[in-house]
């Protein structure tokens, strides 16, 4: 696949944090938005040059409905192209990290194993760094917990953390990540963000769609988009620099 003041670096902000469910709530406005437009006929995505190389930690982010979850729809070709072409290694294996779990009526262990060989000591690490421990000690049967149709007896920020483990324990080579720590409070997030998303899978390609700005700093390079095009791009210093649509947003 060829605002706030800043100091020191540091991304301030304009307001108090989002929470979850503010955050699950501009998630849905932004689909619901990009999805009229479609329904209308509307070219929602032009003039998108997006080069990701192996190995890097890139952002997309934008307001509600600039078209970052129609970016991730097209890169997995799941939106009618008009001209141009979206290229994927072919070789490369791919995991997708949603806000929309989907989980088995099974055990905890399968949800993440998923048909995957259990190897215990990648396993145990994998639930420590998806800060799952704490919730298998609550659960009477720990990970061998039968999750119910849909994952019923979790909650939100559970079905996240499950998901983010199956995606990871996958051991896949390129991580499409639209907006997936959303769902989890900011404390949790944070953890899941360093020591999944940044350490965890270094050496891997990461696309991360996201609305939460503090992250942004520690990303190798951020797109920023605009009524469905591509605004801005650079590293998180060269865009303080730049101004423009990413210093609205900021």
């Amino acid at each position: 696949m060829t605002g706030g003041a800043r100091k020191g670096g540091k991304v301030q902000g304009k307001g108090k944090k989002e929470t979850p469910e503010e955050r699950q709530r501009l998630k849905v406005q932004e689909e619901e938005q990009e999805e009229k437009k479609a329904r209308k006929g509307y070219t929602i995505l032009k003039d998108i040059n997006i080069k990701v190389e192996k190995g890097e930690f890139v952002g997309i982010i934008g307001k509600v409905g600039s078209g970052k979850t129609s970016l991730v729809n097209a890169l997995l070709n799941e939106m009618h192209l008009e001209k141009g072409t979206v290229h994927l290694n072919p070789t490369s294996k791919v995991a997708l990290i949603t806000q929309s779990v989907w989980l088995q009526n099974t055990t905890l262990r399968n949800n993440i194993l998923f048909g995957n060989a259990y190897e215990e000591t990648r396993y145990l690490n994998i639930l420590k760094i998806c800060e799952l421990n704490p919730d298998l000690d609550q659960l009477e049967g720990g990970d061998m917990t039968e999750i119910g149709e849909r994952g019923i007896n979790l909650s939100g920020g559970q079905k996240q953390r499950i998901a983010i483990a199956r995606a990871v324990y996958s051991d896949a080579d390129i991580y499409i990540i639209d907006d997936c720590l959303s769902a989890l409070d900011n404390f949790v997030s944070n953890k899941v963000f360093n020591n999944v998303l940044k350490t965890h899978l270094a050496g891997k390609t990461r696309i991360f769609v996201t609305h939460a700005l503090q992250y942004i700093p520690g990303l190798d390079r951020i797109y920023v988009m605009k009524e469905g095009g591509i605004a801005q791009n650079g590293t998180f210093q060269s865009l303080q620099q730049q101004g423009g649509e990413f210093d609205n947003l900021m």
